[in-house]
């Protein structure tokens, strides 16, 4: 039996990825699926986890699980949740659930999760906690086109400081950030929330992170057709340097936002920024985002036994990617005014 992929949306503390599922052939066992890709930048955690059956994916009914750094432990869950107590409305998978935990990791530190589920399935996956990437600045220019009255795209320069011989592996996100300030009839503030949300990237312009570069010198590359749709890449290109990279964004996403408006509002401040994130992604990571984009992206030239997903859990199947983040927010132009709604 062919092997078959489910593709599950798993959101980051500050991007979103996905997570196969695995349908393993008739002659396996049953396996724990252990998925997570963690940024040690934050101290909120959450992994996946569901069992591989012969011929389908089963939700898993009780586990506990264990994290470790640099052999001690410091953080124990046995709380199980489904998709709709994270709170996300996105198409998850429902065989799929959660393990969330709180734990603080530092570069250098070796990181240890150990699953055990439904009383006879264990797995664990280790992972060395990489450097925290040198994100130099980051700004935003609105496209201004004459006859336009709506601008559409924010043009972002983004420079990176790359350390010189050795080859580093990075991911970049854009994260929607919102902050709403409601306020009463009289202009006293009731209360403020933050939402943060990853957003789509249009990278066409750019020779770094688009497909035409992908990948060099004999890294695995996209030319089987499937964009860079989780923004990673290596530094062939600026090696030892300080390189600069220039996606844009679509204004449109900048408007979707979760709120929860208090009683009594009166009117609400809206001030819109993007939170550019740069990751420093350890090589098994890297190429794990690349089979992803391949399974995302399809291809009429590529079957689908010839994308290998890399694979990192010991007594199991999936994927736990460790990285670290340096994060800059942009206040955007034209992008914050006041809601009257009476």
């Amino acid at each position: 039996m062919k092997k078959i992929y489910m593709m599950l949306a798993a959101a980051l503390c500050l991007a979103a990825c996905d997570n196969p599922l695995e349908y393993k052939p008739a002659d396996k066992n049953d396996e724990l699926i252990v998925n997570a890709l963690m940024d040690a930048s934050e101290t909120s955690h959450k992994v996946s986890v569901a069992i591989s059956c012969t011929d389908k994916v089963r939700s898993v009914q009780r586990a506990e699980l264990r994290c470790f750094v640099n052999g001690k432990r410091v953080a124990t869950t046995r709380n199980l949740l489904d998709n709709s107590e994270l709170g996300d409305s996105g198409n998850w998978g429902a065989k799929t659930r959660w393990l969330c935990f709180n734990a603080s990791f530092k570069s250098g530190d070796l990181v240890r999760i150990e699953v055990q589920a439904d009383g006879k399935f264990s797995a664990s996956c280790e992972q060395v906690v990489p450097a925290a990437p040198d994100l130099d600045s980051a700004e935003a220019t609105l496209e201004k086109k004459e006859g336009d009255e709506y601008p559409r795209k924010y043009f972002f320069e983004i420079k990176l400081k790359d350390p010189a011989d050795q080859v580093d592996y990075y991911r970049l996100c854009m994260r929607n950030h919102v902050v709403s300030t409601y306020f009463d009839k009289d202009g006293n503030i009731i209360s403020k929330e933050t939402f943060r949300r990853e957003i789509p990237m249009e990278i066409d312009n750019d020779p770094i992170l688009n497909e035409g570069h992908i990948g060099g010198s004999g890294e695995l590359d996209f030319e089987l057709g499937s964009p860079n749709e989780f923004g990673a890449f290596y530094d062939s290109l600026f090696d030892g340097k300080t390189a600069t990279l220039r996606p844009a964004i679509d204004r449109a996403f900048l408007a979707s936002f979760d709120y929860q408006m208090p009683e009594h509002t009166y009117s609400v401040q809206l001030d819109f920024y993007v939170d550019v994130v740069l990751l420093k992604i350890p090589k098994r990571y890297y190429h794990y985002l690349l089979a992803m984009n391949l399974l995302r992206g399809g291809s009429d030239d590529l079957a689908l036994e010839d994308i290998q997903i890399p694979d990192n859990i010991d007594g199991g199947i999936g994927f736990v990617g460790l990285s670290c983040s340096s994060v800059e927010t942009v206040l955007l132009e034209s992008n914050s005014f006041v809601v009257n709604l009476y």
